[in-house]
């Protein structure tokens, strides 16, 4: 699932799960 992976990249950057978010929306 995605939403793991945001969960990543939200740890790392809040930003970059930001444009995740608006790209790929869950």
């Amino acid at each position: 699932e995605l939403n793991q992976k945001t969960r990543q990249y939200w740890s790392k950057d809040n930003q970059l799960l930001y444009i995740e978010n608006v790209v790929m929306p869950l």
